[in-house]
């Protein structure tokens, strides 16, 4: 499993030792990019799972550019898509994929991608949760988070 973040890309091993009166141990070791390397011992009968949460955009490789203002007349109108797991990871290889420089993310549920932004200016609501990652920001209402994808 691999796991990145802001400069931080850990590769998390696990290896699992049988004892005798059958405890299995397990140790989580953590490999940073500049080679650092961390060792944590886990008893794996204690532990349901082992995940990572990225609450704060900033330190993925996905960063906003800002929020801006959105109409009917789209101020992304390239390519757009509706997705009740969307996430700006997600919005942003939708249009990295289909050759956009832009992607946006609206109203937690919309990705629109596009060649140039900002032409209905700056907007101060980007405030709504990602519906697949309530975590991180997608938008507001007519309001568009932007990414540069390229």
């Amino acid at each position: 499993m691999r796991i990145a973040w802001k400069g931080f890309l850990a590769l998390i091993v696990f290896f699992f030792v049988v004892t005798s009166i059958g405890s299995v141990f397990a140790e989580m070791i953590i490999i940073t990019n500049d080679g650092r390397r961390y060792t944590v011992p886990v008893n794996k009968n204690e532990v349901d799972r082992i995940e990572y949460t990225d609450m704060h955009r900033e330190r993925s490789g996905v960063k906003p550019l800002g929020c801006f203002r959105d109409t009917e007349n789209r101020d992304l109108d390239g390519y757009s898509i509706n997705r009740s797991d969307m996430t700006s990871e997600m919005c942003v290889s939708i249009c990295r994929d289909r050759g956009f420089e832009y992607a946006g993310n609206q109203d937690s549920l919309w990705c629109f991608c596009g060649q140039r932004f900002g032409k209905y200016g700056p907007a101060t609501n980007c405030n709504m949760p990602c519906s697949g990652n309530n975590g991180e920001i997608c938008g507001g209402s007519w309001a568009n988070t932007i990414y540069h994808v390229k």
